[in-house]
């Protein structure tokens, strides 16, 4: 058996879906349009399959300002830069400054709570009682797992 090695992007993406049929699956034929447009203009291949979920630069950003934060905070990779509403950026794909996002999809959006200094990214139902109630009272929302342990708030006895 023979492995190959690709170094430009664009190979890397397609060897990635070849090798991986759910991370093929992901993405609809126009999402991965999307992301060999994004790998061929310098996206890793982590920050293309984003790309073709839906991710897109902030207005006025290169994938050659990506290259320079990414050198600036001596990070590899897997980091996009998504314009929120207004002259706001956050970064998209795993956290850089404690900023984690999620593109909405659905009726749910993804909702921030703040606490001890990180973010949570928690999805809520379209109820705005619900949300507006999560917001004013810290913590009175509760994620479980299928088998009844406690996933946010960190900390929760079981």
């Amino acid at each position: 058996m023979i492995a190959t090695f690709h170094s430009d992007p664009v190979e890397l993406l397609k060897a990635m879906w070849r090798g991986n049929a759910a991370m093929s699956n992901l993405l609809p034929l126009d999402g991965k349009l999307a992301a060999i447009e994004a790998a061929k203009a310098g996206a890793t291949p982590t920050e293309a399959m984003y790309f073709g979920q839906g991710y897109r630069l902030p207005t006025g950003w290169g994938w050659d300002r990506v290259a320079q934060v990414r050198a600036a905070h001596h990070i590899a990779s897997h980091l996009v830069p998504v314009a929120l509403d207004g002259p706001a950026i956050a970064w998209g794909v795993p956290m850089i400054e404690g900023k984690f996002l999620q593109r909405p999809r659905g009726p749910m959006a993804p909702r921030v709570f703040h606490r001890a200094n990180t973010f949570y990214v928690i999805e809520l139902p379209a109820d705005d009682d619900l949300n507006a109630h999560a917001e004013a009272n810290p913590g009175t929302v509760r994620i479980e797992d299928m088998f009844g342990n406690v996933l946010w708030p960190e900390g929760t006895e079981q």
